[in-house]
């Protein structure tokens, strides 16, 4: 089967690529300034780990500029011993805690991933 790509890059499968089988659908993005949720992934993933202080260090990189203002928990996970456990299991589990906020659907239709 032939990856297509939306006009942004995004690869997307054909509508008709598996008919039969139930569709789901997911919104893979960057939220690093809370764009599009009402909470830090960062602080869900810590609390979810258990751990404490992630604001406490968020504020100590900021006040060094060793991070740029939203890279905080990528900086974290490859640097910090506390979060190099995470796997992708806890990153799913984190993201299905986070809450969007309202109008996703629009924005997917506006990206053109919906009609």
């Amino acid at each position: 089967m032939k990856t297509m790509y939306h006009e942004n890059g995004a690869a997307a499968l054909p509508a008709d690529a598996n008919p039969g089988l139930l569709r789901k659908e997911f919104l893979v993005a960057s939220d690093f300034d809370q764009t599009l949720t009402l909470e830090d992934s960062g602080r869900v993933l810590s609390e979810l780990l258990g751990r404490s202080g992630f604001e406490e260090k968020v504020a100590g990189m900021a006040g060094t500029h060793l991070v740029q203002p939203g890279g905080e928990l990528a900086y974290l996970l490859l640097h910090d011993p506390e979060y190099r456990c995470v796997r992708k299991e806890h990153l799913v589990e984190a993201g299905k805690h986070v809450r969007l906020k309202q109008n996703m659907d629009l924005l997917l239709r506006l990206a053109g991933w919906r009609n």
